[in-house]
């Protein structure tokens, strides 16, 4: 006679992997959401998908250009003009891996939303400050440092970046600053301006189609500033064949790649998050680091 089987209790059930999958793009919705107002806020459009391991070559101040005589008699071979570029900086591209598990108690404890969803959320808020932190230690690595025209004041700091980014990149319709809080604070006393938020960070449009970021990256006391034409956003797809192989879910965009599952083992929720995100300049001495005030020595 054969024995009749039965399924083993505890299977991970089609409503919960169905309950999970919906959280995830609901998840991601707010991750993409919140990325692209950051976009928004550089006035970013320079996106490119690249692969893992991917290097990512700066360029610094033209070396040397050679403008040929334009007159050339008709039927004659054009000369050819060009310009060489200093090597800048390399960066390689890699994904970060993060991993986080809620246990069936915690999850007893405080419910579903609060202990998967809330600390979901709680760590890629942390992945947006990683990302918010690569581009504000670039700039500060490799800014070109250059004296206010108007020492004293943030807005002379500012106009004084608006005004070298113009030679260097004539026409363009914006500047993005990143400033300390404290010397926004110290402006917006005496200024009819309010505060924005976007990505976990605090901006404000000012003067001079300036958009100011504020960070405590920046050190108090200077700005670091740039063009928007000067910025691109790097990205490894999380939704290619990685993802793909670990049944990561992602959004259209690829910025980020989620995975969650029931373990029965040891009856937890674990969360993945990998992301490869990196905005980067294309000219080095497009980046300029100005002082609000000019330091003064003593007799």
């Amino acid at each position: 006679m054969v024995s009749q089987s039965f399924p083993e209790t505890g299977l991970q059930s089609t409503a919960l992997s169905a309950n999970l999958e919906a959280k995830t793009i609901d998840f991601l919705y707010k991750f993409q959401t919140d990325m692209r107002d950051f976009i928004n806020v550089l006035a970013l459009f320079n996106q490119q998908a690249v692969t893992e391991g991917y290097t990512i070559k700066t360029k610094v101040a033209a070396d040397t250009v050679t403008l040929q005589d334009g007159n050339v008699p008709e039927g004659e071979i054009i000369p050819l003009s060009y310009v060489e570029f200093g090597e800048g900086s390399q960066v390689e591209m890699t994904s970060k891996k993060y991993r986080k598990v809620t246990t069936y108690e915690n999850i007893q404890k405080f419910g579903f939303d609060e202990a998967v969803d809330r600390t979901d959320r709680g760590v890629t808020g942390e992945i947006q400050k990683v990302i918010r932190e690569d581009i504000f230690n670039f700039i500060d690595e490799n800014s070109v440092a250059t004296e206010s025209v108007a020492s004293g004041t943030l807005q002379g700091a500012v106009a004084t970046a608006w005004g070298v980014l113009e030679q260097l990149f004539e026409g363009s319709n914006n500047t993005i600053v990143f400033a300390n809080p404290m010397d926004v604070a110290k402006y917006n006393a005496t200024a009819n301006v309010s505060l924005q938020n976007a990505f976990g960070i605090s901006y404000l449009q000012a003067f001079t189609n300036t958009t100011i970021i504020v960070s405590n990256r920046v050190k108090q006391g200077e700005i670091l500033a740039t063009v928007p034409e000067n910025l691109t956003l790097y990205y490894i797809p999380a939704n290619s064949e990685g993802g793909q192989a670990f049944n990561l879910r992602s959004d259209d965009s690829g910025w980020i790649g989620v995975g969650r599952q029931q373990i029965n083992t040891n009856a937890t929720i674990e969360s993945l998050f990998i992301s490869g995100v990196r905005i980067l300049p294309e000219f080095e001495n497009g980046l300029v680091k100005i002082p609000i005030e000019t330091a003064t020595t003593g007799v």
